[in-house]
């Protein structure tokens, strides 16, 4: 029961509603669950719902704000930056509801170590932002989809740089069937996102939050998860919701898994 509220009046309450955990959940203990399709169990849900409503929680060691326009939330105190970090980048335009994230983890541990959130262009995205984390984290590997044009700024952009070498995650992949010549593999940049990459890449962040859900410390990625939906066997945000949080933690469990 919720701590102030006259015991009986709320068993009354819960038997109205068939003490339906879920019902009980939503009508009294102002909760967000899900439908049917949601992607995740009631239990956590309800563990999301919790994170987000507990005032207390998601207390970050430092919180960075910009001028350039976005937050940093440092996660892990005196961090031994000789450990090895997976860093996961989601980017967007400077237009438009989607952000462009980052998300850093211990490959080791699985602890969450550091977020960045903003909006902003693409190549300033990289160079202020995609750069300077690596630069704080530097034993790393850096994941950055390929599929399309925002991430390709930001793999170019760390590729050009005449003053660091960056650690960037990148496929072997043959070379298109030309007559008369034999197939080549190349080392290409970047994740690809496709058919075949989409659900392993969904499938490694929902394993990773099953197996390892107290991990999960931020509100933002908590939020975010909670929204997941499946629909058509297509996994993806709720309608007016965003995924971006969480695609470029999931690049990083894609990466650590595969």
């Amino acid at each position: 029961s919720i701590p102030g509220l006259n015991e009986d009046w709320y068993k009354k309450q819960c038997e109205a509603l068939d003490n339906d955990p879920k019902k009980i959940a939503q009508e009294m203990e102002m909760q967000f669950i899900s439908s049917d399709g949601s992607l995740w169990s009631d239990e956590i849900q309800t563990y999301f719902n919790v994170l987000l409503n507990n005032p207390n929680a998601d207390e970050p060691y430092k919180i960075l704000t910009f001028n350039e326009g976005g937050t940093l939330y440092i996660y892990k105190k005196d961090f031994d930056i000789n450990r090895f970090c997976i860093i996961g980048v989601d980017t967007a335009g400077a237009s438009g509801a989607d952000m462009s994230v980052i998300q850093v983890i211990d490959h080791a541990t699985c602890e969450h170590v550091a977020e960045f959130i903003g909006k902003m262009e693409p190549l300033r995205f990289a160079n202020k932002f995609v750069k300077k984390l690596a630069i704080m984290y530097p034993n790393n590997i850096i994941v950055i989809e390929n599929s399309g044009g925002y991430g390709l700024t930001v793999l170019n952009a760390l590729q050009d740089d005449e003053f660091c070498n960056f650690n960037i995650f990148g496929e072997d992949k043959l070379s298109a069937q030309v007559k008369g010549k034999n197939r080549e593999l190349k080392h290409v940049p970047g994740l690809s996102t496709n058919v075949k990459t989409r659900p392993l890449i969904i499938e490694s962040i929902t394993n990773y939050v099953k197996e390892n859900l107290d991990l999960i410390i931020s509100k933002r990625l908590a939020s975010e998860l909670l929204t997941l939906e499946n629909k058509n066997e297509k996994i993806a945000a709720a309608k007016n919701y965003h995924d971006d949080l969480v695609m470029a933690m999931a690049f990083c469990f894609y990466v650590r898994t595969y």
